[in-house]
This record gives C-alpha cells, sequence and structure tokens, in this order.
C-alpha cells in the first residue's frame, strides 16, 4: 500500500514570524504569512501589517527592483534582513516604517545593498 505523507513546513513557530520577499523587476514574491499578519501585494508594492505585540517579525528582502516598495505596520518587534537588495521607489521611500516596537535592520554578510 502506498501512502502519500504531506510535511508542511512553517515560519510561525516560537516567538518570531518569518516572511520572505523576493523582488524581480516590476514583480515580488512574498512567502505565506502566519496568523495575525496580513500581506498585500501590487507587483513590486508589498504591505505588510502585524497585529501581534508579542511576535517578532523577521523579514528577509533580496533582489532588484526599479520602482518597488515595503510599507511595514506592525505592533510588535521587527527584524528587516537585507540579502542583497537593490530597491528604488517613484513613490517616496523604497522602505517606510510604522512600528509600535523597535526595527532592526541588517545588512546579510558579503552583500550588496542599494
Amino acid at each position: 500500500m502506498k501512502r502519500n505523507i504531506f510535511l508542511f513546513l512553517t515560519s510561525c513557530v516560537g516567538n518570531a514570524q518569518k516572511i520572505s520577499i523576493i523582488y524581480s523587476g516590476s514583480e515580488s514574491e512574498v512567502s505565506a504569512p502566519c496568523p495575525g499578519v496580513t500581506v498585500k501585494k501590487d507587483g513590486s508594492r508589498i504591505e505588510i501589517e502585524s497585529q501581534l505585540a508579542d511576535q517578532e517579525l523577521i523579514i528577509n528582502m533580496k533582489g532588484t527592483s526599479p520602482d518597488g516598495s515595503l510599507m511595514l505596520k506592525s505592533q510588535g518587534k521587527t527584524t528587516i534582513r537585507l540579502e542583497g537588495l537593490n530597491l528604488t521607489s517613484s513613490n517616496g521611500a523604497p522602505i517606510r516604517l510604522h512600528n509600535k516596537k523597535r526595527v532592526l535592520i541588517q545588512a546579510a554578510k558579503g552583500t550588496t545593498n542599494t
């Protein structure tokens, strides 16, 4: 008897929620968020909102977009990790933050981020 086993990996474990964003020109790819986090995407323009004040949000960003952006609204602590990101926007700052708690921005070792 053959059985299929499905394994679902989630980044919603523990006190941190992880989201991965990959920009590619006028498009972007965003990993599925955990409960309590909403993501709105229009091409390479992304808006993330987290209602969870007691869980850290970790956002990994990479890729290139000549007209992309990230708007972040979070109740809890946030870490944004730049992993080779080249992001510009025609509508103001490419990364806009509206957080209740601290935001830490890290550049991954050996990457260039502009």
